[in-house]
Formats: structure tokens, sequence, C-alpha cells
């Protein structure tokens, strides 16, 4: 069976204090978010903003971002595609690099639900990264391929 079951009875995380010793650490990390709050409202003076926390604009943002990186990281995937089905080649992508480079920051600008930079750069990144790494798999494709006379 498992170590944790002992004569008919489970042992879990929680009776061993595993659950208990995660539930004090994020009570405590709320306890310090909540000061850290305090404090960071409390520099421009209470009387200068209005303090509107909602969970359902939390939510949405991080659907948004979640969303806007899971269509990035399909990029390469449809790159390659593309390359099998002999749409492009490695060659027409290297040769259209710095407008591709151009078109993802566009794209990601776009498609980032917030307009700071280092979201912006989180996405891009991996984006122009992943670009080059499906032209060099679309060469190892191509190297792979029988040529046909």
């Amino acid at each position: 069976m498992g170590q944790d079951y002992q004569g008919g009875k489970h042992y879990a995380a929680i009776k061993r204090g595993g659950c208990h010793e995660d539930a004090v650490w994020c009570l405590r990390c709320g306890d310090v978010c909540r000061h850290c709050g305090r404090w960071l409202i409390g520099i421009g003076g209470e009387d200068n903003f209005v303090t509107a926390f909602a969970p359902s604009k939390y939510f949405i943002l991080v659907t948004y971002m979640m969303l806007a990186f899971g269509i990035g990281f399909e990029f390469p995937i449809l790159l390659v595609f593309l390359q099998m089905a002999n749409i492009v080649s490695p060659q027409q992508l290297s040769s259209v690099r710095r407008y591709a480079v151009v078109g993802i920051l566009v794209l990601v600008a776009v498609i980032t639900p917030s307009g700071d930079p280092i979201s912006m750069l989180m996405l891009s990144v991996p984006m122009v990264l992943f670009y080059e790494v499906s032209i060099l798999i679309g060469r190892l494709l191509r190297r792979r391929q029988p040529t046909t006379a």
C-alpha cells in the first residue's frame, strides 16, 4: 500500500503537520501582505486615493494573462506546422526575422491585458526565442526529408 497507511487509518499530511504548516505559512504571508498593503496605501496619504480592491478584477487579469501566454506559447507549434506543410521555409523565416521581431512585439503589446513593460518582456522574449527555435527545427526537418527529383 504505502507508508501513510497504517492499521486502517490514513495518516495524511494534516496529521503529520504538513498542511498545518502550509496553512500557518499562508496566514503569515497574508499578514505580511496586509501590512505591506497598508504601508503602500499610507505612502500617498489615505485621503489622496480611493482603494477599491476587487477579486473579480484580479481573476479577469489572471485569466487574460493566461490566455495571452497560452496563445504566445502555441506560436512555435504553428510555425513548425507551416514548415512541415511546405507553406513557409526556414530560409523565408530567417530572411524576415527583423520584421517578425517587430511583429511579435506589436502582437504582444496588443494581447497582454496590462500595459506594463515587464509582462510584455516576459511574453515577447520567449516568443522571439521560440521563433528562432522553430527556424532550427524547420532546418532539421528539411535535412531529414528525402529530396524528390
